[in-house]
């Protein structure tokens, strides 16, 4: 019996250790630090600090990558999404494959990296925020009434990233013809 009792205690001690690295890992790789050691992240990271979601500004709120580069739907699509783009873009790099990405051409298709659900996450008082315009109450309805067919980045561009546009356009041309 007590033989029973260790190997249970063991068994539990184990996984609390392993979620503990479990979420470390995910919380590690899911933000500036870690996203940026990829050179070629080094425009989205010049303009991500000029924008409002690095917690410059009044608002101080700081948004990491996942927030937004991730769904929050759940936390299966979560985990499911975070593997699939980590391996993918590991393997894109390991391959020396990353000089072929042509950013501005991602950055029109948009709606595919940033989701609907991060920005919800944070701006849950969207449908009822009182300190909103009327124009901007109108647009957020259009955007619920829409069926999806609308989504946060249909008119709010480039959030999360000011003068992207400008920043890929002076990267490393040398390295990356793809930006010229």
């Amino acid at each position: 019996m007590k033989k029973i009792i260790f190997l249970v205690f063991c068994g539990f001690l184990i996984g609390l250790i392993t979620i503990f690295f479990v979420q470390k890992m995910i919380k590690i790789t899911g933000d500036l630090p870690f996203c940026r050691a990829c050179h070629v992240m080094e425009p989205m990271e010049n303009s991500y600090l000029k924008d409002v979601h690095s917690g410059i500004g009044s608002s101080g709120i700081k948004a990491a990558c996942v927030d937004c580069h991730l769904p929050h739907d759940n936390l299966i699509n979560y985990l499911t999404t975070k593997i699939h783009n980590g391996v993918k873009e590991v393997f894109i790099t390991a391959i020396n494959h990353d000089e072929n990405i042509n950013w501005l051409e991602k950055l029109e298709n948009r709606k595919k990296f940033v989701y609907d659900s991060g920005c919800l996450n944070c701006h849950s008082n969207i449908k009822d925020n009182l300190l909103a315009s009327t124009k901007q109450n109108l647009m957020h309805k259009k955007y619920f009434d829409s069926n999806q067919t609308l989504s946060c980045v249909s008119c709010h561009k480039h959030v999360g990233h000011k003068e992207i546009r400008g920043e890929l356009n002076q990267f490393d041309v040398q390295k990356y013809p793809l930006f010229k």
